[in-house]
């Protein structure tokens, strides 16, 4: 007969689900030999106590149990001696006490509120010496100070080795990589419904320059083999592993060549996408809704500085995740950015939060963004949002903490903001001009100092967007990772011509991608391709028209000094003659049947 066995502590806080997970992480262990874990009978939709179970009795597993029996009360029971049994309550008392201590919250910061403004200093923002270049480059030049040999390589290095795998010889050569770039840049202002049509000869799709560049045939290779990764070693952890090397590469051209501004901004943009994958994003209420998001920092004029994919919330692989996601984008930029430089960042309500606006001010870096209101610490003294939106137009109220360093300005305009700044002011505060409807005539109404330059340096990110939306690579592909280079490409386009109108006499961007793409096409066209015979043939319409068909002789061959032949477009056979309008080969006994029979 079995012995007897003893409940020697029952946890009334402590559930199944959290012991499990503390013996998990070794967080806490059994200390004696005998104690078992007993789970109370979960409780069932009507809230009764129960020993039915979903689960399977003969093959229990511990990472399939049910959410009821996971939520219940735990017991530890012992089958030790009578005289052990005060020991081991001990013991069980000392886990469950553990256990509680890991869940207790941690400590809230200690705030000092006070309705005052901040006590600031100007530093001036030190002048360096930036990337001089001569007069008269050419717009080709600025995009290769992105695109330069070592990205070429990149992609001829990768692509050719994936082609061997594949058993595709000779794909691509570093002109071709060029002439290829020049492609998918064309058809960012000159789209057509296929890829193809670049090369058809009917002259409402052919590209004379796209033609005589680079064939279809090997443009069509090209695509279907575009790396720019070694596929035998591809990081686990990292969903976008085929384009990291290019991320890493243009992040590290971008900082190199970026001007020396002190406003810059952090914020999402997006690479509309619509196949699988497990890192696409659907966002409402976004310009381009599905795709893949991309953190962003640049400059205040749309300059792009650093570019990292989001690969979910749990896979950000960053130190300062325990931080939470919007601190770590941010704080992974700043370390991007040279040290000891005080640059002004601003972001907006999904990243601010009061801890990282008071670890930025550690590190010298001035911050601004507006805050949401579940953010905010329930001891300030500032009037809440609902409230605020009672008081007329123009109402400011501010709050600081001394122990931070920040600030908060709520301002009424056409709704309620709040702003959190490590380093601005309310005054001097300016005027601004805003629409009333009740009153149906424009108002002046007073802006906080804050809000002003929050202003002038947020927005940089969406108007890199902007300017790379306009003229979109429209060439697309059966590989996900294509759009993302693709992406990469148009951002090249824009960094460079922000630094080309920076130095050069400005032109606007569609004139600069254009120089660019020509140039691209122009000068790196292969010397062995021979173009074949356009193609003459014409529409059916043109055909049996009716009017003004005529019989004409073909031309004379300057070589050889005699009439031209060429085939008969209805009975294959040589021809003299031709149809001045259709501009093909036609013997005179023929022409009457071409023109009135299919």
């Amino acid at each position: 007969m079995a012995e007897p066995r003893e409940v020697v502590a029952k946890s009334t806080e402590l559930t199944l689900f959290d012991l499990l997970d503390r013996l998990e992480n070794e967080e806490i262990q059994i200390p004696i030999e005998g104690l078992d874990i007993v789970c109370v009978p979960p409780n069932n939709c009507n809230d009764y106590l129960t020993d039915e179970d979903s689960g399977d009795e003969e093959c229990p597993r511990l990472d399939n149990l049910p959410k009821a029996q996971l939520l219940s009360v735990v017991e530890i029971v012992s089958d030790v001696a009578d005289n052990e049994s005060l020991e081991s309550s001990e013991k069980t008392h000392d886990i469950n006490k553990n256990c509680r201590q890991k869940q207790q919250k941690k400590p809230k910061k200690d705030y000092q509120w006070v309705k005052s403004e901040l006590d600031t200093e100007d530093f001036p923002f030190p002048e360096m010496s930036g990337c001089k270049n001569e007069p008269g480059k050419s717009a080709l030049s600025y995009f290769r100070y992105f695109f330069n040999d070592e990205v070429v390589n990149l992609f001829v290095e990768n692509t050719n080795k994936y082609s061997q795998q594949r058993n595709v010889q000779n794909v691509c050569t570093e002109n071709d990589i060029l002439l290829f770039i020049g492609v998918i840049l064309v058809s960012g202002y000159v789209q057509v419904p296929r890829k193809d049509m670049y090369w058809q000869c009917d002259p409402d799709s052919f590209n004379p320059l796209i033609s005589n560049s680079i064939s279809r045939d090997r443009f069509r290779v090209m695509l279907q083999n575009i790396h720019v990764c070694d596929n035998t070693s591809l990081g686990k952890n990292d969903k976008f592993a085929k384009v990291r090397p290019l991320f890493d590469l243009l992040n590290k051209k971008f900082k190199e060549f970026a001007p020396h501004h002190q406003m810059h901004s952090v914020d999402e943009s997006m690479v509309p996408y619509y196949g699988r994958h497990g890192a696409k994003q659907t966002i409402r209420d976004k310009p381009i809704r599905v795709g893949f998001k991309i953190w962003c920092g640049g400059l205040s004029n749309g300059y792009l500085v650093w570019l990292e994919p989001y690969q979910g919330a749990n896979s950000y692989c960053s130190v300062y995740k325990d931080m939470g996601l919007g601190y770590s984008v941010v704080m992974t930029y700043v370390d991007v950015l040279p040290k000891n430089i005080r640059y002004q960042i601003s972001f907006d309500n999904l990243f601010t939060t009061i801890t990282l606006l008071q670890d930025l001010k550690t590190r010298g870096i001035q911050a601004s963004g507006t805050i949401r209101e579940n953010r905010i610490d329930k001891s300030c003294p500032i009037t809440s949002s609902k409230d605020m939106k009672k008081h007329n137009r123009g109402s400011i109220e501010v709050a600081t903490d001394k122990t931070s360093g920040v600030s908060l300005i709520r301002w009424k305009d056409n709704n309620v903001v709040t702003l959190g700044t490590n380093f601005d002011t309310v005054q001097p505060i300016k005027k601004v001009q805003r629409y009333s409807r009740t009153q149906h005539k424009s108002l002046l109404v007073d802006q906080p100092k804050a809000f002003l330059n929050y202003n002038k340096g947020m927005g940089g990110i969406d108007r890199a967007d902007q300017n790379i939306a306009l003229y979109r690579t429209s060439i697309r592909s059966k590989k996900w990772y294509f759009c993302l280079i693709a992406h990469l490409i148009d951002v090249c386009i824009n960094n460079a011509w922000l630094l080309y109108n920076s130095e050069q006499k400005p032109i606007d961007h569609l004139t600069f991608r254009r120089k660019v793409a020509s140039e691209l096409l122009q000068s790196n066209t292969r010397i062995n391709i021979r173009p074949g015979r356009h193609s003459t043939k014409r529409g059916t319409g043109v055909r049996f028209d009716g009017s003004e068909h005529y019989v004409a002789s073909l031309e004379y061959n300057e070589v050889s000094g005699k009439k031209q032949q060429l085939r008969c477009r209805s009975c294959d056979k040589k021809a003299t003659t031709k149809c001045n309008k259709c501009d093909v080969a036609l013997h005179v006994d023929c022409f009457i049947p071409y023109h009135t029979k299919v």
